[in-house]
C-alpha cells in the first residue's frame, strides 16, 4: 500500500531501480518518491497487478456499471465545456475512437495506462524513470503527443495496420516523409501529422540535453507548418505552443504566424495561469512589452501561488519589465521570486542581482 508500509522491506530489493537525466543527458542513479501512501504516489505494483485491476473494471468486478459509467463519463466546466476528464481518469476521442486512459509520473517514475472499448484492448507501461510520460506532455490531457501512444495506435488499434504501416518510421527522414506525403491516402493524412508532431515533442524534449535535437526540433516544427498548414492553424494546444516558443525568433515569419495563430485559439478555449504566461512569452519574443506584461501580471498577481514554474517566470518576467521600465514597483515581483523560487536557481540569482 506504500512505500515504507508494513511488510514493504521484502518487496524493496523488488523495485526497479529508479533513474533520471541531468542538463547534460546523462544517466544518473535517482530516487524513490517520499513515503507514505498519496493521491500521486505511493502504490508499489507491478504489470501483472495492474492487468487485474484493469480486468476487474471492464468486467465489473470492483464496480457497479453504473458506477463504471459515471467514473468514464466526461466532466463540464461551470461554461458548459466538456472537459477532458472524468471521476479519475482522462476521456479522449482519437480518430474517432474513445481511449479511456491515465498516466503517472514522479521525478524518477512513469506509467500509462490505456483502454479502447471498440477494440477492447489495453496498454500497461511502466518505467523507471519520467521520460515515459513526460516526454508527450500527458498532464495537458491529451495522449496523442507521445510518440509511445501513437505506436501503440499504430500497430494494434487502427482497422487496417497494412493501411498505416504505409507512413514511414517515426525516425525516417523528412525527406522520406516528404516523398511519401505525396502519395499518401487522404484518410491517412491525419495519422502522418499527428505522428509528425508527437515525433516534434520527442525532439523538443531531447533538446533540453543535446544541442543537435534543437535543429532537429526546429526542422520538424518548419515541415508541419508547411505541409499541414491548415491543420496546425487549427490547433489549441498548450503543449504545442510551448514548443514553438522554445523555437521562434524575432522576423522569423513562418513559424511566428503559426504560434500567434495557436496562442489565440488557445487562448479562447484556456483560461488557465499557464496559457496566460505562454501568452506573456510570445508577446516578449516579438517584443510587444506592455501585452507581456500584462500577461504576466495576470499569472504574477494571482492570490493563492502555488510555487509552480511558470509562476515563479511570469513573476520575475514581471519584476524584469518594470525594472526597465524604471518602476517602484519591480523589486516587489523580484523580491517573491528569491522567496519562492527555490526550484529555480537562474532565476532567482538574476532577481538578486537586479535587486543589488
Amino acid at each position: 500500500p506504500g512505500v515504507g508500509a508494513k511488510g514493504y522491506e521484502k518487496l524493496s530489493a523488488q523495485i526497479a531501480k529508479p533513474y533520471r537525466l541531468d542538463k547534460k543527458g546523462t544517466i544518473l542513479q535517482g530516487f524513490l518518491p517520499s513515503e507514505g501512501l498519496q493521491t500521486s504516489t505511493g502504490m508499489v505494483s507491478c504489470i501483472e497487478d495492474l492487468a487485474k485491476y484493469a480486468r476487474g473494471i471492464y468486467q465489473d468486478k470492483l464496480l457497479k456499471p453504473t458506477s463504471k459509467q459515471k467514473m468514464w463519463t466526461a466532466m463540464h466546466s461551470t461554461e458548459g465545456d466538456t472537459l477532458v476528464y472524468g471521476l479519475g481518469w482522462f476521456i479522449t476521442q482519437v480518430e474517432g475512437m474513445e481511449v479511456i486512459w491515465h498516466y503517472g509520473q514522479e521525478e524518477c517514475y512513469s506509467t500509462v495506462l490505456m483502454y479502447v472499448p471498440e477494440k477492447n484492448v489495453t496498454l500497461i507501461m511502466l518505467a523507471n524513470s519520467a521520460t515515459l510520460s513526460d516526454h508527450g506532455r500527458m498532464l495537458s490531457g491529451n495522449p496523442a503527443r507521445s510518440a509511445l501512444f501513437w505506436a501503440f495506435f499504430k500497430h494494434l488499434i487502427f482497422s487496417s495496420p497494412q493501411s498505416a504501416n504505409k507512413l514511414p518510421t517515426w525516425d525516417a527522414p523528412l525527406t522520406e516523409w516528404k516523398k511519401a506525403l505525396e502519395t499518401l491516402p487522404e484518410e491517412l493524412k491525419s495519422q502522418a501529422r499527428e505522428t509528425l508532431i508527437s515525433r516534434l515533442m520527442v525532439k523538443s524534449y531531447l533538446s533540453d540535453y543535446q544541442e543537435k535535437y534543437k535543429v532537429e526540433t526546429k526542422e520538424n516544427a518548419e515541415f508541419l507548418a508547411t505541409h499541414f498548414p491548415k491543420e496546425m492553424e487549427k490547433l489549441a494546444d498548450p503543449q504545442i505552443l510551448y514548443v514553438l516558443l522554445s523555437l521562434v525568433k524575432q522576423g522569423d515569419y513562418l513559424l511566428i504566424s503559426l504560434t500567434e495563430v495557436i496562442l489565440q485559439n488557445t487562448l479562447e478555449k484556456d483560461k488557465s495561469p499557464y496559457v496566460a504566461y505562454l501568452a506573456g512569452r510570445f508577446y516578449q519574443i516579438v517584443k510587444e512589452n506592455e501585452t507581456a506584461l500584462s500577461y504576466f501580471k495576470q499569472v504574477a498577481d494571482l492570490p493563492n501561488f502555488s510555487f509552480r514554474w511558470y509562476q515563479v517566470l511570469a513573476t520575475y518576467e514581471t519584476g524584469e519589465i518594470l525594472y526597465n521600465q524604471k518602476s517602484a514597483s519591480a523589486n516587489i515581483y523580484l523580491k517573491r521570486v528569491i522567496n519562492w523560487g527555490w526550484n529555480l536557481e537562474d532565476v532567482v540569482t538574476k532577481a538578486r542581482q537586479r535587486i543589488k
